[in-house]
C-alpha cells in the first residue's frame, strides 16, 4: 500500500513538474513581440496576449501620443481628399442605380444583389 502512495505522489510531482515547465519553455520574447507590433502591425496571438500583457499595455500608451498626433496631421488631407471625391463617387452611384436595381429585379440572376431582392 505504501509504495503504491509512493508512486502517485511521484506521478503527480512529475506531472506537476512538467506542467509548471511548459509554459515557461513556451513564453514568448516579449521584447520581440513589442517590436513587430511597433514596426510590423503585428496582432500579438492569444498566448503572446495573455504573457506579455503588461508591456504590451505600456506600449500602447508610449505610443498613444504620436498615433494621436499623425491622426490628427493627416486629417485635413483625408478630409480634402474625401471631400474632392464626393462628387465623383455621387454621380457614379446614381449612374449604376438603375442597372443595379434592374438586375436585382431580374429573375434567375444570381448576384448578391438579387438575394435581397423580394420573390
Amino acid at each position: 500500500m505504501n509504495k503504491l502512495i509512493v508512486g502517485a505522489l511521484a506521478a503527480g510531482a512529475l506531472g506537476g513538474a512538467i506542467a509548471f515547465a511548459a509554459p515557461a519553455s513556451a513564453a514568448p520574447d516579449c521584447s520581440k513581440v513589442i517590436k513587430d507590433i511597433n514596426e510590423k502591425d503585428h496582432t500579438p496571438t492569444s498566448t503572446e496576449a495573455w504573457t506579455c500583457a503588461v508591456q504590451i499595455q505600456a506600449n500602447a500608451w508610449e505610443q498613444f501620443p504620436s498615433q494621436l498626433r499623425e491622426d490628427w496631421q493627416n486629417y485635413p488631407t483625408k478630409l480634402e481628399n474625401s471631400w474632392k471625391s464626393f462628387p465623383g463617387e455621387l454621380e457614379k452611384n446614381w449612374r449604376e442605380f438603375p442597372d443595379k436595381l434592374r438586375d436585382g429585379w431580374t429573375p434567375g440572376d444570381e448576384s448578391p444583389e438579387a438575394a435581397d431582392a423580394p420573390e
